[in-house]
Formats: C-alpha cells, sequence, structure tokens
C-alpha cells in the first residue's frame, strides 16, 4: 500500500513496504492510544512524511475526527490552535513538551 523512508541513522535511508493490513491496524492502534472519535482535533505539527503522524492520520479519518496543519512547529502556533481550532490532539516528540510547557 505504502513506503516509508528509514531515517538512514545507521546508514542509507531504507525504503519499507507496508501492506494495507499494516496500516489498518496502525490505524485501530492510533483510535485506541490517542482515544481518537469525532470529537477528536489534530493539531498536525510532524512532516508530513513522518510515520507517527500518518498513523494518527489514518485514525483521525476512520473516527471522522479533524486535522489541523501547522505550517511550521512552534510552541505559539501549536497554543494557538489550541485556542482558536480547539486542537485536543498532537504527535509530538520529547522535545516539543518542555517547549510548549514553558
Amino acid at each position: 500500500a505504502a513506503i516509508f523512508y528509514t531515517g538512514g541513522t545507521t546508514g542509507r535511508p531504507k525504503g519499507c513496504e507496508l501492506s494495507h493490513v499494516a496500516l489498518l491496524i496502525q490505524g485501530v492502534a492510533a483510535i485506541s492510544n490517542c482515544r481518537l472519535d469525532n470529537a477528536s482535533v489534530l493539531g498536525h505539527t510532524a512532516p508530513l512524511f513522518h510515520l507517527a503522524a500518518f498513523n494518527a492520520l489514518l485514525g483521525l479519518t476512520a473516527v471522522a475526527g479533524t486535522c489541523t496543519f501547522l505550517p511550521e512547529f512552534t510552541p505559539k502556533a501549536l497554543l494557538e490552535s489550541i485556542e482558536t481550532e480547539g486542537t485536543n490532539v498532537a504527535i509530538l516528540v520529547p522535545t516539543m513538551i518542555p517547549a510548549v510547557l514553558d
């Protein structure tokens, strides 16, 4: 169904083939892990190619939630999205969390 590329941290990036079943399972897992439902508003903070964010989008689509996109991540942009768009879900890498809290 899709090919996603690794970060290449231990060598050249490699294409990883993901089947339809794998994407389905990842979407269902995102629904459960992120507690997604039709009231969910995902603030998309990661690059569009990032698999964790893609999985959240799969689950969000399945439950008819809403997605907002930030042109680039800044703590201010995320906080404004929470206030103006009602963002209540975000996939953040560890360095983003203290930046938002500060």
